[in-house]
């Protein structure tokens, strides 16, 4: 079992007490985190892996049901070179204790020693339940730091003595409670592991792994999309922009002839504007560089789509040596299809093939 490097580790409870603070100013994304404070507390998984998350409750926050759970982070203060740990979001229709909580998204997340580890999901986590419980099943040795005077039982352990248990079901776990000091985990960790995530309004219902769709009324503001100067037919997203990057990074894009796309992706196919060309967008710091990976933060882009196309059509970007397109979670506005940019490369929409 666990254990805090100068006591005994955790404990577990059967109310919850959840709060989450707005981190961003953009009022569609926020940073869910029920700490306080800067002190920390450093606790270490030994015995056997265990599994530590945090409790959620999205009622008081701005965001409205359903909400997509971008990424979800920890701080590690030690961990085993490329110790591999299981990211894990479970929605929790009643509250209480997440005993009965459904799983509905984990990934993989590798420890490369110390500091703030964010894990990425590789399709959107989407639910429409008012609390989720976000967590991380580390393996034995880890060290993690919680703060020292958050509630206590809005942080739960999970583990099951001398062996692994299946995630699926956390009622599969011998242990299971709160970190207050109460049975069975019988351990104070004194206040909240620090776990957070970024979550944001998903304003539509999900179709399928890639698609979510909505319609905007006639009275909604879509004056914050703005047109490239370039690339007529492109769309960029001016808040996305000016929350959290402040100005400090700046996309640009040109056309570049359709021949230059690489082949679409299998059951696809790629619909051109209507010149018959490609956008190539690319995104740049402040000191003119651009970004070769990902960027910070998605930007949101927008497509004029073919009414025969707006119920299933998808964006893609094309990026990587050579070019090959991956498909994004792609949301409806009227007649714009959009969706988040996670990097430059080349942008259009695709239909499934009939």
């Amino acid at each position: 079992m666990p254990y805090n490097r100068r006591f005994i580790l955790l404990a577990l409870l059967l109310c919850l007490v959840l709060s989450a603070v707005p981190a961003f100013a953009q009022s569609n994304r926020i940073n869910l985190n029920n700490n306080f404070g800067s002190g920390n507390e450093i606790w270490s998984i030994q015995g056997e892996p265990s599994l530590v998350m945090n409790g959620f409750d999205l009622t008081p926050t701005s965001l409205t049901l359903p909400v997509i759970i971008e990424n979800v982070s920890i701080d590690i203060y030690i961990a085993n070179a490329l110790d591999v740990a299981e990211a894990v979001v479970y929605a929790d229709a009643n509250g209480g204790s997440p005993q009965d909580a459904t799983l509905i998204a984990s990934t993989q997340l590798v420890f490369t020693g110390q500091g703030r580890f964010t894990a990425t999901f590789p399709t959107p986590v989407i639910t429409d339940s008012p609390i989720v419980w976000i967590g991380f099943y580390m393996p034995v040795g880890t060290q993690f730091l919680s703060d020292r005077q958050g509630r206590s039982v809005l942080t739960y352990w999970a583990w099951t003595p001398d062996a692994l248990f299946d995630l699926r079901r956390l009622s599969n776990a011998q242990i299971l409670g709160p970190s207050d000091g109460s049975a069975p985990v019988n351990l104070n960790i004194g206040g909240v592991a620090r776990i957070t995530a970024t979550a944001r309004s998903a304003n539509g219902v999900v179709v399928d792994n890639f698609y979510r769709q909505f319609d905007q009324t006639a009275t909604d503001d879509l004056s914050y999309l703005i047109n490239y100067a370039g690339c007529p037919g492109l769309f960029k997203d001016e808040g996305d922009l000016r929350y959290p990057y402040n100005g400090s990074i700046s996309p640009g894009c040109i056309e570049v002839e359709s021949w230059n796309a690489p082949r679409s992706p299998t059951g696809f196919f790629r619909k051109s504007n209507s010149r018959g060309s490609v956008f190539d967008v690319a995104f740049y710091n402040e000191r003119g560089l651009t970004y070769p990976n990902e960027i910070p933060y998605p930007v949101t882009h927008c497509i004029p789509a073919d009414s025969a196309d707006l119920d299933t059509a998808v964006m893609g970007v094309a990026w990587g040596v050579p070019r090959q397109w991956e498909l994004l979670p792609t949301q409806r506005f009227r007649n714009l299809i959009c969706a988040e940019l996670p990097r430059g490369g080349g942008i259009s929409y695709f239909v499934p093939v009939s």
